[in-house]
């Protein structure tokens, strides 16, 4: 996170009621506003399909159903704890796979991403938010070299060249 924003919807947080192939019923205190979550992503962090993401598409207010964007790939349920954060896009030319969330809003500043996929063969990349009613985050994708960290020390710590300094202490009886 290269600049926080403000005004962003922070984190909605509970245990699902119910949940169906495309859809998860939030908690009675979820917010009664209708379309308030749309375009954000509900990331189930334990229970019953611990480890999903999905975007949310459409939001009932009354009835506290958000419609996600792709079928689960095991249903929420009663026991599903659940957040509700501003969306994360990742767009690249090159490698495929890397999915991120908003971990962190902190009064309407987005603090913390956090990966749920690395991906792969990924040399650069650009990262946006959606959803959450904020403006002005700026997030920057860290991307490690090539072959992975520790591949090639002196390239990656600027190893190239190596100066000594010798400092010689006494005389050893006179003696060099």
């Amino acid at each position: 996170v290269t600049a926080g924003g403000t005004g962003y919807t922070n984190t909605d947080t509970g245990t699902g009621q119910d949940g169906a192939n495309t859809s998860i019923t939030l908690a009675a205190t979820a917010s009664a506003t209708d379309d308030v979550y749309n375009n954000m992503t509900v990331y189930i962090s334990s229970g019953t399909g611990s480890g999903q993401i999905r975007t949310i598409s459409d939001y009932v207010g009354s009835t506290k159903v958000a419609t996600v964007s792709a079928v689960w790939t095991t249903n929420p349920s009663s026991d599903s704890v659940y957040e509700v954060m501003p969306a994360i896009t990742i767009t690249t030319t090159e490698g495929s796979g890397a999915a991120a969330r908003c971990s962190s809003v902190v009064g309407g500043v987005i603090k913390k991403i956090a990966m749920t996929a690395v991906g792969t063969l990924y040399r650069s990349a650009a990262a946006t938010l959606a959803g959450g009613g904020g403006s002005g985050a700026i997030l920057e994708p860290r991307i490690g070299p090539k072959n992975g960290h520790g591949k090639n020390p002196k390239t990656e710590l600027g190893g190239a060249y190596v100066m000594m300094n010798v400092r010689l202490v006494g005389t050893e009886g006179g003696d060099f």
